[in-house]
């Protein structure tokens, strides 16, 4: 497993306008390659702050941001699905990303309409393991 690269978070804290995009970026890069190498702990917590670092940027230049803000929650639920770890949280952020992704098609739909569709794809399966596992759960709770 690697870390962020240490040089990040020391350059934000120089000239955070300027460096903050590439540590999300580099976040929301490593969350996926910690999920896909077996850290779901670790995996979840750097889809979050991702999350959490695409929402100040948008907050401060939604147009230039909406879009990976989109990804990143796109990424987080998805990151939830690869590693069992359904949450409502991770559908409703799944859920957002989908809300944002169908906002920016409008605009740019050869840009965004595919990634819209791959984000409700995930939030569908989510909503389909939650589902399922509810149902195992009330039948575990009928046989006792």
């Amino acid at each position: 497993m690697r870390p962020v690269p240490s040089e990040s978070p020391r350059l934000v804290t120089l000239n955070r306008d300027a460096h903050l995009p590439d540590l999300a970026m580099s976040i929301h890069n490593h969350a996926a390659v910690l999920a896909e190498a077996g850290h779901p702990a670790v995996a979840l917590v750097a889809a979050a702050e991702a999350v959490d670092l695409y929402r100040e940027l948008a907050i401060g230049n939604r147009d230039a941001h909406l879009p990976n803000l989109a990804r990143s929650l796109r990424n987080a639920g998805y990151v939830a699905q690869l590693l069992g770890q359904v949450t409502e949280r991770a559908i409703v952020q799944t859920a957002e990303g989908v809300e944002l992704f169908t906002e920016l098609a409008v605009s740019e739909p050869a840009a965004f309409t595919g990634l819209r569709d791959a984000a409700a794809k995930t939030l569908a399966d989510l909503r389909d393991i939650a589902t399922r596992s509810d149902e195992h759960d009330t039948t575990q709770d009928k046989i006792y």
